[in-house]
């Protein structure tokens, strides 16, 4: 795991529309930049000295020296909009990092026998793209499932990319979930990990959880996944890290 945090003034490379309300931010490092990270961990976006901005690295470390963000606009909430203003229009920014210790490898261990269970939410699947990515390179496949839970079918910002890891993975498992489906969606339907609880073949004390997304959905999965008997151990993330360091999670 990477955690050498440096500054770097990177190049904006390309700010593209995912969906009317997802965009991707690609940047590009100086040729000189010794900026590295593990697959998992986030930065910052540095809007000045007293306002930095986390985001997850949705990239491999494999495609350094560029950087993919993605980020969701939230009406209302400058968090984002700042954000997604600055980007739109700069072609240049500080970064910070890279910070977080749920890795891969890491914590997400590929060398551990016990299948991992991703439960994401909107771009929640940004450090799970940059996790799997590097993991279907790696010399031990990570056995996973991957739970992305959106509000509609179009939210499934880049839902060709694990459509692609499943068939030319085995050991990968994908399962889109729709909040509020049309018609004739014919996938899973409801709360990410509600689904996930409902599908997934084995016992739940058999698998590893990560969990990404907003924290409002984290403190609702993690209370399920306690309530149902797992141990805290047993799941990750980054906010999990979050409220162990706060002594909210044991």
């Amino acid at each position: 795991m990477n955690t050498n945090h440096s500054q770097q003034l990177v190049t904006v490379v390309d700010f593209d529309t995912l969906t009317p309300d997802v965009f991707s931010a690609k940047f590009q490092l100086a040729a000189d930049s010794s900026f590295s990270f593990s697959a998992g961990q986030y930065l910052l976006l540095v809007l000045n000295e007293n306002d930095k901005r986390p985001f997850s690295i949705a990239s491999s470390p494999d495609d350094l020296p560029m950087i993919e963000l993605h980020i969701r606009k939230q009406p209302g909430n400058p968090f984002t909009e700042e954000a997604i203003e600055l980007l739109a229009h700069k072609n240049q920014i500080i970064i910070e990092g890279p910070f977080g210790a749920c890795t891969f490898p890491g914590q997400i261990d590929p060398e551990l026998t016990t299948e991992w269970v991703f439960i994401v939410g909107g771009t929640g699947f940004a450090p799970v793209k940059s996790i799997l990515e590097t993991s279907f390179k790696h010399p031990v496949p990570l056995r996973s499932y991957l739970f992305w839970g959106v509000g509609a079918e179009e939210d499934l910002y880049i839902k060709s990319s694990p459509e692609q890891w499943e068939h030319l993975h085995q050991h990968f498992h994908f399962h889109p979930v729709i909040f509020n489906p049309k018609e004739e969606w014919q996938g899973l339907v409801g709360l990410v990990h509600k689904a996930a609880i409902e599908t997934l073949p084995k016992p739940l004390s058999s698998y590893r959880f990560y969990l990404a997304g907003s924290m409002d959905m984290i403190t609702a999965v993690l209370n399920d996944l306690l309530s149902s008997g797992i141990p805290s151990q047993q799941i990750y993330g980054d906010m999990i890290d979050m409220k162990r360091t706060d002594g909210s999670l044991e």
